[in-house]
């Protein structure tokens, strides 16, 4: 009787954990404008753009980067709870031309790369398949190409964070944060390099980390490092789903499974030979 009840109380401990969800919480961008913190706290945040309709929406996902690279090898569903994915719902749904809205995923990560401080100007961001940006081809100085996107960023989730006291979510129309978004990096990279980072609903985006490379962002370059798997942005049945999937060829297998594998073919060879 002690362990039913037990048992019923977990149950109910953890339903409600799962109706919580995440809680609402005002943009967090790794300690941006001090550079070099490197600690990976920026959340990671879904942007869309109506340009139909002049309107913007953000949702916070409440991952941070350090949370999601320390997942980026496996797929997964980002959790939506009830009252934020209703707002997703009601902005997809009402969009009334499609080939005016974009998405993106940008998470203002200052991680340090190589120990040097001028590589920790950094950002995590979606972009177009094929997309790819090494010091061979980069621009000449990370200075623009890094805290341009940094700064127009951060301006952008400054002037969402104020909306965002009650849900993970803010609509807004056109105002300073729209236009940085839609102008200032919403589909490049600091107005330095030219980079695709938008998607059109139902596309896939690969996810990179832009930072800079070199001990002086006035010599260093750009650099991108390019997580394994893709992002994606569906509305099917009427409903949001926010994915991010890595291609099975690319996880992993334990040593385990391989030397398993190795037995069972040895067994059917054996066997095939006594046959004979």
């Amino acid at each position: 009787m002690q362990m039913t009840t037990k048992l019923n109380v977990l149950a109910a401990a953890v339903g409600l954990a799962l109706s919580i969800g995440a809680q609402a919480a005002p943009i967090s961008s790794d300690g941006f404008p001090n550079d070099g913190g490197g600690i990976g706290a920026g959340n990671l945040v879904l942007a869309m753009f109506d340009g139909g309709s002049s309107r913007s929406l953000v949702f916070n996902t409440g991952l941070t980067a350090a949370s999601f690279n320390a997942q980026s090898t496996a797929s997964f569903n980002v959790s939506v709870q009830n009252t934020d994915l209703t707002k997703l719902n009601n902005f997809i749904g009402t969009v009334g031309d499609l080939s005016k809205f974009g998405w993106n995923i940008v998470a203002i990560d200052n991680r340090i790369v190589g120990g040097q401080f001028w590589d920790s100007y950094g950002f995590q961001s979606t972009a177009a398949v094929g997309t790819s940006i090494t010091t061979a081809n980069g621009p000449n100085s990370a200075d623009p190409g890094i805290t341009g996107a940094l700064s127009s960023a951060n301006v952008y989730f400054s002037a969402q964070s104020s909306k965002l006291a009650s849900s993970n979510v803010a609509v807004t129309d056109p105002d300073v944060g729209l236009l940085s978004f839609k102008n200032a990096w919403g589909n490049n990279l600091g107005g330095s390099t030219k980079i695709d980072n938008l998607g059109r609903l139902g596309a896939s985006l690969s996810y990179f980390f832009f930072h800079g490379v070199g001990e002086d962002p006035g010599f260093g370059q750009v650099a991108s490092d390019k997580y394994t798997g893709k992002w994606k942005l569906d509305f099917t049945a009427n409903t949001t789903k926010l994915s991010y999937t890595v291609p099975v060829s690319t996880i992993p297998v334990p040593p385990a499974a391989l030397l398993m594998g190795s037995a069972i073919a040895g067994l059917i060879v054996t066997r095939r030979r006594k046959a004979s």
